[in-house]
């Protein structure tokens, strides 16, 4: 935190639970990195990066990855950095030695004493942190307690050695100890002010600069707990290991991935997987993975801060086939519409289902529609409406389409040159003044016939009565299907019959003939008052 605490090269065991979905990173730029694989111990600061190892102190340039300073040769752990970097605290041996910022050794401490009090530096387990702003140095260890020390003075301000034992953090009002189910508090001065008691042991905690708790529990759970605010908020992201946040709580960590703290989201970005570490300014950030790698922390604004489906998916038309989005806002302000990477699936009532990347629907009515993306769990009602009714034109280009494209009519299920035999129905019939003129298989509001050898379907009959086009006049359907090539006066009853109902009978005066293809013909029939009742399809023209 405020200064980042020793890590002991522990392996921790952790599980994180995300979406299933295919994800859609965004790119972090790398500004360096360092070729440094054994590193014990790390402390980040704005400008440089401290390395302890079997083999000394190392201190890189953030910002270019360079090597600055090599120190000793021995075993060293780094412990802690002050904000200016001014003053460098590691452990070797059993020893605590401080350096200045040009590795020159200050003094080496083998003991602290105050009053009649002396504890002597032993402990593999110190852990060690500067005070904000300040020449005070806390320390923690298991034999010595907690000890405040003056870097710049020499001077021990408070030991005691009685001190519970535990992780240490320190914020600018605050230094935390925790251990087992307790947190102990105290003021800078080293003076204890609060004890939280938790309901279970935690895996590890954190402090943000302004003294915000964040600890975790063994099953996931994120335990919040703010200054001054007696209850503990607690927050379920599924996050285990030990954590770090950065200085302001915008970030936090565990071992391979990096979370919004304030969605609870995980980051997903073109990170090297590893541990993050933030400088305390916020404009970079360390991944401690395979290798050490610097990256800018400015495209992180890329990040998720709200997401929706698209609301333009609300309704619905029946029958329409659409492809589905989100509408994604980032931290940095930009809206973009995502389709890619999304797992999509609807309320499971068959009225609309997700095929192909695409929604199909079947039913009018209300639905809902679900999304997974990036480990948001998202969902939308929607309303499923019957289209508007066509208009005659559009009725009739419609099926000028169909016939032109599909040889049928608009939901027809078979059409011309299919297997007659194929086609499933009862007997239909369509008689001019009681003589039978095409006689096939009643299927929907269709007669499909097949009047040569009953092998393929070369001809359709279609009334309109049962669409309600009671109104289609010539010259509506010449607009459509263009001038007739011939037309003639048929005057007779015309009479459609489907097994042993008789569906429709009407008076015929004048027929028209149109071309669909050069060999196809469409017959279209009228009633004395010039309305289009019935057409038939032929495959090829009837002499």
């Amino acid at each position: 935190m405020m200064m980042k605490k020793l890590l002991w090269m522990t392996v921790f065991a952790f599980v994180l639970f995300v979406g299933p979905s295919v994800q859609a990173e965004f790119d972090v730029t790398e500004i360096t990195e360092i070729n440094e694989i054994n590193r014990d111990s790390y402390v980040v600061r704005n400008e440089h990066i401290y390395l302890g190892g079997k083999d000394g102190l190392r201190i890189y340039r953030l910002d270019t990855g360079k090597l600055v300073h090599q120190l000793g040769n021995q075993a060293v752990h780094v412990l802690a950095v002050n904000e200016e970097e001014t003053r460098i605290v590691t452990k070797e041996g059993a020893q605590i030695r401080i350096y200045d910022e040009t590795g020159t050794l200050l003094r080496s401490i083998e003991s602290f004493s105050y009053g009649h009090k002396s504890v002597r530096v032993t402990a593999d387990d110190l852990q060690a942190s500067f005070l904000p702003h300040s020449s005070q140095l806390v320390l923690v260890s298991r034999p010595i307690g907690m000890v405040f020390y003056d870097v710049e003075t020499d001077q021990v301000t408070l030991l005691q050695n009685d001190h519970p034992y535990g992780q240490l953090r320190v914020s600018a009002q605050q230094v935390a100890v925790q251990s087992g189910r307790q947190v102990y508090m105290y003021d800078v001065n080293g003076r204890l002010v609060n004890v939280f008691g938790l309901e279970e042991s935690t895996s590890s905690f954190d402090l943000t600069t302004d003294g915000i708790l964040v600890y975790n529990k063994p099953n996931g759970e994120i335990g919040v707990i703010k200054p001054n605010e007696p209850s503990i908020f607690i927050r379920d992201l599924g996050i285990r290991g030990v954590i770090d946040l950065d200085d302001s709580g915008t970030f936090l960590s565990n071992e391979d991935t990096l979370f919004d703290f304030k969605t609870g989201k995980k980051i997903y970005a073109s990170l090297q997987p590893g541990r993050y570490i933030f400088t305390p300014d916020a404009t970079k950030f360390v991944s401690f993975g395979k290798k050490v790698i610097v990256y800018g922390a400015a495209d992180l604004n890329k990040r998720i801060k709200a997401i929706k489906i698209n609301p333009e998916l609300k309704q619905i038309m029946l029958g329409e086939e659409v492809t589905p989005s989100l509408v994604v806002t980032r931290v940095n302000g930009k809206t973009e519409i995502i389709t890619e990477g999304i797992k999509w699936r609807a309320a499971p009532d068959f009225k609309i289902v997700y095929k192909n990347g695409k929604f199909v629907t079947s039913i009018n009515g209300p639905a809902t529609l679900y999304a997974e993306y990036e480990g948001y769990d998202l969902l939308l009602n929607i309303k499923i409406l019957l289209p508007p009714p066509l208009t005659d034109l559009e009725w009739l280009e419609s099926h000028k389409a169909s016939l032109e494209k599909r040889r049928t009519f608009v939901g027809g299920d078979y059409k011309l040159l299919d297997a007659y035999s194929k086609v499933r129905g009862p007997v239909g019939k369509l008689l001019f003044n009681k003589k039978v003129m095409t006689s096939g298989k009643f299927n929907g509001d269709w007669i499909f016939a097949s009047t040569k050898n009953k092998q393929r379907v070369d001809e359709i009959v279609f009334s309109f009565t049962n669409y309600r086009r009671t109104d289609i006049t010539a010259s509506e359907v010449n607009a459509v299907f263009g001038k007739p090539n011939k037309a003639w006066n048929e005057k007779g009853h015309f009479e459609v019959i489907r097994g042993t109902k008789h569906m429709e009978k009407r008076y015929i005066t004048q027929v028209t003939e149109h071309r669909i293809r050069p060999s196809q013909a469409l017959w279209v029939y009228y009633d004395a008052n010039g309305k289009a009742r019935m057409v038939r399809y032929f495959e090829t023209v009837p002499k």
